[in-house]
């Protein structure tokens, strides 16, 4: 079964707008934990930069049935994400994309470092890397447990061949992970709800990471519909995955096939 992430980094945007005081976080993260989110993400930031601040990610904490997993954007907020105490930190660039390592100094940075603090506490180490072999060889290296491979050309292609072969990229990456032993999910790049049903058919991904894509959904659907309506695609996809795997599948989908 394939697990999909809720990112509520979005939801801090909100807030951060005129009359956003009004909207509580930790209820709207509560209905999302309702609707079928297997994994609440909170971005870590508040006066140190985009995100909630270390009190607010408490009381979601505080509310959820879920496991929650408090994102980091560099290194600065780890004491506060340890503080948190959720099951999973998951480690992203200083742009909130996937962190650019190297394969001959991974293993010595202050990224691994971080890791092993994360590992020491009982919470899993993720770390989001582009989605190629090499990546997922660093990430090892800098002591990852699983690792989220990005979404984003996926997620940008424009023309079917450009999706098709971005998908296979990051299939094969996928598999590379998983041989060395990391769990392994996707996200970024605002997908589609579509392609983020693609995502999950690959056979290794046991998690999707959405964010932008779901409140493109709740404009018009309510918070609790487009998580519902985003846990649907994410299922289709998991057993198409499931049934390609039975026949031999290559990581081709391209997302004209039905069920």
């Amino acid at each position: 079964m394939v697990g999909l992430s809720i990112d509520l980094g979005f939801l801090r945007a909100i807030l951060s707008l005129e009359g956003g005081d009004v909207l509580d976080a930790a209820a709207l993260a509560h209905r999302a934990d309702q609707a079928g989110a297997d994994l609440l993400v909170v971005p870590l930031g508040g006066e140190d930069g985009p995100g909630y601040t270390v009190e607010e990610a408490l009381r979601v904490r505080s509310i959820l049935r879920k496991p929650l997993c408090v994102a980091l954007r560099g290194l600065r907020l780890l004491d506060g994400a340890l503080k948190v105490k959720p099951e999973e930190v998951l480690f992203l660039s200083e742009g909130g994309g996937p962190v650019k390592l190297e394969l001959a100094t991974a293993a010595a940075g202050p990224l691994s470092e971080a890791a092993a603090r994360v590992r020491a506490a009982g919470i899993v180490p993720v770390i989001a890397v582009e989605a190629s072999e090499s990546a997922v060889l660093a990430a090892q290296d800098a002591g990852a447990a699983a690792v989220e491979l990005s979404a984003g050309e996926f997620a940008a292609s424009r023309t079917e061949d450009q999706a098709v072969e971005a998908h296979r990229r990051l299939a094969r990456a996928a598999r590379s992970a998983s041989d060395l032993g990391l769990r392994v999910r996707t996200g970024g790049g605002s997908p589609s709800p579509a392609r983020v049903s693609r995502l999950a058919e690959v056979p290794e991904v046991e998690q999707v990471r959405v964010g932008a894509a779901l409140l493109a959904g709740a404009v018009y659907e309510g918070i609790g519909a487009a998580v519902a309506a985003l846990r649907g695609e994410v299922e289709r996809g998991a057993r198409r995955g499931d049934s390609r795997a039975a026949g031999g599948w290559k990581g081709q989908g391209t997302g004209k096939e039905e069920e």
